[in-house]
């Protein structure tokens, strides 16, 4: 039995991807040294194999069209044990540990392969990792039609936040650093998220949502002081392992905020994802603001990187794409 045969009885399915979105997590990755073929994962494909003896043979067939939800629980550990398989200690993930989408080609658990919705194709279809990121964001929110909200970054994930949030019925306003993203939103929303500088932001908010992370302190302190009394900050950006940052805690403590951690997304979020993609498949199409094939992977990371114009999500067609 070959190597690659053991491999897909162990996880499912063989996928030969056809879309991967390009995250601000690949460009650190690979601006640390990693290598090309292990990152990539937000993916969509078609299914070339599935393994006879899957537990659930019959819920995905050869030539379907699917996503991939890259995160890979245990299914043991205290935290898989209440559902809780987003903080599995002992994760993995494709595209991170596992040879991720710009390879071509990744084999995965059954369970792990979505069918792409009715009118979701596969460039749509690679999105539902970021929206995915989002919907688990808003589920620790709770409520938020009619409540105003703030999303701190205009970047992928802050741009989908605020999507997601108006379809949601909040009240959305979003701020960053890159004033072509603010007319893409306006655009993608109808005029219905306002957008703001950070300097020329007043009043509070019931929700904060922080998208941006990375080594600097402005962000999350920005959050609390913008957060109203017994409001919420929630925090999607991703922090460095090292970094330390101060936090205006006396402000927290004063107006009873709640400062919560909002962390990748479980199973159903993901499926759940899907469905919101589907509801409005070429609005969201416009999070897509570049379009490369692979082989011009070095053009699609520096576009991510050096942002000249309106920058959301840069996409790659592999292996021809359909």
């Amino acid at each position: 039995m070959s190597e690659s045969s053991r491999r897909l009885q162990s996880s499912g399915a063989r996928v030969r991807v056809t879309h991967a979105g390009l995250c601000g997590s690949d460009l650190h990755r690979l601006t640390a040294g990693s290598l090309f073929g292990t990152l990539g994962h937000e993916i969509t494909g078609v299914v070339t194999e599935v393994d006879p003896q899957s537990p659930c043979p019959t819920s995905v067939e050869v030539g379907d069209r699917v996503a991939v939800m890259p995160l890979l629980a245990c299914g043991k550990c205290a935290a898989c044990k209440v559902g809780s398989t987003n903080l599995c200690r002992d994760g993995e993930a494709i595209g991170r540990t596992q040879p991720g989408g710009f390879g071509g080609e990744v084999t995965v658990p059954i369970t792990n392969v979505y069918r792409l919705p009715r009118g979701v194709d596969s460039e749509v279809g690679a999105l539902a990792d970021v929206i995915a990121v989002c919907v688990h964001a808003v589920n620790l929110a709770g409520e938020v039609a009619g409540k105003r909200c703030l999303v701190i970054g205009d970047g992928a994930v802050g741009v989908a936040m605020a999507l997601l949030l108006r379809q949601n019925q909040a009240r959305v306003t979003l701020t960053g650093k890159h004033p072509e993203n603010h007319a893409l939103i306006k655009k993608l929303s109808g005029g219905y998220v306002l957008t703001a500088s950070p300097d020329d932001l007043r009043g509070e908010y019931a929700h904060v949502f922080e998208t941006v992370g990375r080594d600097q302190p402005d962000t999350l302190n920005m959050a609390v002081r913008l957060v109203r009394f017994q409001g919420q900050v929630t925090v999607l950006g991703v922090y460095p392992g090292d970094f330390w940052q101060p936090l205006a805690a006396r402000e927290l403590f004063i107006k009873e905020g709640t400062l919560v951690g909002s962390n990748s997304y479980v199973q159903r979020e993901f499926f759940a994802a899907l469905g919101i993609l589907a509801s409005a498949p070429e609005v969201f199409r416009g999070l897509v603001t570049h379009r490369f094939p692979l082989d011009h992977f070095e053009a699609g990371v520096e576009a991510l990187r050096y942002k000249a114009g309106p920058t959301v999500k840069v996409m790659f067609e592999v292996g021809g794409g359909q």
